[in-house]
């Protein structure tokens, strides 16, 4: 029998889980800046 392994988050107040198949980096996101008058899809 073959193990499945998965990765568990919480985002917004809701756990989550995928696979780890499908998984390629994890890594912290940066501190962001917010850019004056940018459109709101940009982020800094």
């Amino acid at each position: 029998m073959k193990e499945n392994f998965y990765l568990t988050f919480s985002l917004n107040n809701f756990l989550y889980s995928i696979s780890t198949v499908c998984v390629e980096e994890v890594f912290p996101l940066p501190e962001l800046t917010p850019i004056t008058q940018a459109g709101c899809d940009i982020v800094g």
